[in-house]
């Protein structure tokens, strides 16, 4: 009960904060992503690497790689892309997820 009143707080304070200053918010949200694909990159290429003796292994270590580069530049590139990187994300999101719907509508019909 806790937990769920504390995470409502937290989500009310994100969203008035979100509101009153979104330049802030955003530049907050690509840093926070730039960390998030780093760490995932890098927990990725360990995994990976641990998985050596099992075929494919070094997918999942080239994966880790390139989600940790991309998690790089958008450091690198932070805060002046903050403006315009998680709009690219959304943008590529709400592409693939339309691509799958059609697809999915496509592959019930037949």
């Amino acid at each position: 009960m806790l937990f769920w009143a504390l995470s409502g707080v937290l989500y009310v304070l994100a969203g008035i904060c979100a509101f009153i200053n979104p330049i802030l918010t955003s530049a907050a949200l690509t840093l926070f992503l730039a960390i998030a694909l780093l760490v995932a990159g890098v927990f990725r290429v360990f995994v990976g690497r641990r998985m050596r003796p099992l075929k494919g292994w070094g997918w999942i270590v080239a994966s880790g790689v390139i989600t940790a580069l991309a998690g790089f530049v958008i450091a690198l590139g932070w805060p002046v892309n903050s403006l315009w990187i998680l709009g690219l994300f959304l943008a590529v999101d709400l592409i693939v997820q339309g691509w799958t719907m059609l697809a999915f509508g496509l592959g019930i019909r037949s």
